[in-house]
């Protein structure tokens, strides 16, 4: 029997802008399974992303099945080139360049009228020119080597018109408060104005899909969307030869379609009534090493740091203080809440051992320690603590020292760092603000159980984690910790149950849940 995959090319319409973390992205996870099990798919963006190339091979995908739609509105033609450098730039010979670590400043007769910022990549992404009435104009570079767009604001930074342009730096459409002008017209557009980016983007992803599936004519066409407002808009009323799939994301908008509705979590499945369970974030056999390692490491992702956190923060603290096996990680998004979580650790350690971080004694034995550690320990290291060692104190400062480098921060971790942590943890515990199923799949991936404030598909309570009835009950939270760091048959089984949960998500049990889908449209046709 034919695999009704096979003959189906499946397109994907996400809503990806330059800020998407494409790793906990729906669509992009979606698009790299399809491709690693030889099924064709092509993702159709409908917003400009000057830096696409770069974003997608920092996220490890191929550029090769993506369609950039915006590109049409715009008029590109091209998918070579190489990002611009300051130098490539005709600026007038009396301008000044002064480089600061985050930007480059552009000063002509003493006064600033331009700002230099780089992306991620290393590479110029926009100049913001001052103009001589207090506005400013934004050019905004594409990584194929052109000015892809000019942004006016006022002198109140608000945007008030949008250009774009092509790789000839022709003018193809304008954007003035929410009308769309069509400055270049091609046989795309039916109109030279529409009154929102939306609904020239919605005929323009219409021309699209004519177009291919008139050049493929033998294959049935499945589209794949989530259920964002903007998302749902564009996509109604495309032709196409197939099935229209939405994944249901955090709200179910008005839909005319008659689509498939999928679930990727079991937790909205009661919430919509939608019977079609197919998971996307899938766990992989990734067993960490924190079973051969001395110190058990907890790892604790927080949002942010309100009240009801603080003593959260400071009970995993002192519990890590109190007892030499365990070690603490904390991954905190917000950066003020980081820093307060540091200078919580700073009291209570400092109350702990009565003595100050900041006092040079204390830097002399940290220096010691951490050499020592190292293996570069020098004579002047071990003659500035000699007179130390021989007081009652020392113990105080090697308690303190030894606290304080057993507790550990990430900010803004990328994958490659999330996965490294989790595979020297020993517990994953998880206060954030709301349900990562990505980061949860990670975790059983490295075989840890999962204290969480959510419910989690993952868990199944007392054999490879815990719910919290309530993230502010302290003893709730040390008493479901302990229950796997201090018996090691109960961690074991844990990790038992996660091998398990790994392989009832294989990947042929997700493709033929995916079949499923896909075959039932054909049968219903026939």
């Amino acid at each position: 029997m034919e695999d009704s995959l096979d003959k189906s090319l499946i397109y994907l319409i996400p809503d990806w802008n330059e800020n998407t973390e494409l790793e906990e992205d729906r669509v992009f996870t979606l698009s790299k399974f399809f491709s690693k099990e030889g099924y064709q798919n092509k993702v159709l963006l409908t917003n400009p992303i000057p830096f696409l190339r770069y974003k997608l091979n920092g996220s490890g995908h191929t550029y090769n099945n993506i369609v950039r739609v915006f590109d049409v509105l715009q008029n590109i033609k091209t998918d070579m080139g190489h990002p611009l450098s300051l130098e490539d730039l005709a600026l007038p010979p009396d301008i000044d360049k002064i480089y600061t670590p985050s930007a480059t400043l552009l000063v002509r007769k003493e006064k600033v009228f331009g700002k230099v910022s780089y992306n991620d990549y290393g590479f110029m992404s926009k100049i913001r020119y001052l103009q001589s009435d207090g506005s400013f104009i934004d050019e905004v570079y594409d990584d194929r080597g052109f000015v892809s767009e000019k942004h006016y604001l006022n002198k109140k930074y608000e945007v008030y018109k949008i250009k774009y342009f092509n790789e000839l730096g022709e003018n193809s459409v304008s954007q003035i408060g929410k009308d769309l002008i069509i400055e270049k017209k091609g046989n795309n557009f039916l109109k030279d104005k529409y009154t929102s980016l939306d609904e020239a983007m919605r005929e323009v992803l219409h021309y699209v899909m004519e177009e291919s599936t008139h050049k493929q004519s033998d294959h049935d066409i499945s589209i794949v969307t989530t259920t964002e407002k903007k998302i749902i808009q564009q996509t109604q009323g495309l032709a196409y030869k197939g099935k229209m799939i939405r994944i249901i994301t955090d709200r179910l908008e008005e839909d005319r379609e008659e689509a498939e509705l999928i679930v990727d979590t079991r937790t909205r499945m009661s919430k919509n009534k939608v019977q079609n369970y197919i998971p996307i974030f899938l766990p992989q056999l990734n067993l960490g090493v924190s079973d051969s390692t001395a110190q058990m490491q907890i790892y604790c992702k927080i949002s942010s740091i309100h009240p009801q956190e603080d003593k959260i923060v400071a009970s995993m603290i002192q519990k890590v203080i109190k007892d030499e096996q365990l070690s603490l990680i904390f991954e905190i998004d917000d950066f003020k809440s980081m820093e307060r979580a540091k200078f919580t650790q700073k009291l209570i350690i400092e109350s702990y051992f009565e003595v100050s971080i900041d006092s040079t004694e204390y830097l002399k034995v940290e220096k010691y320690i951490t050499a020592k550690r190292e293996k570069q320990l020098f004579t002047q290291d071990v003659e500035a603590v000699r007179e130390l060692q021989d007081s009652s104190d020392w113990s105080k400062y090697v308690g303190a020292v030894n606290a304080n480098l057993r507790i550990d921060y990430i900010y803004q971790p990328d994958s490659a760092m999330i996965e490294d942590a989790l595979n020297s943890a020993r517990i994953y515990l998880d206060l954030e603000d709301k349900y990562n199923m990505l980061r949860h799949s990670k975790a059983i991936s490295a075989g840890i159980p999962i204290i969480s404030k959510h419910t989690s598909d993952f868990i199944t309570d007392g054999k490879n984690g815990f719910t919290l009835k309530d993230s502010n009950d302290e003893k709730e939270l040390e008493d479901f910790i302990d229950y796997f760091i201090y018996n090691l048959r109960n961690w074991n089984k844990a990790l038992v149950h996660n091998v398990n949960i790994i392989e009832q998500h294989e990947s042929d049990n997700i493709i033929r849940k995916w079949r499923e889908i896909i075959t039932k449209k054909y049968e219903e046709k026939n």
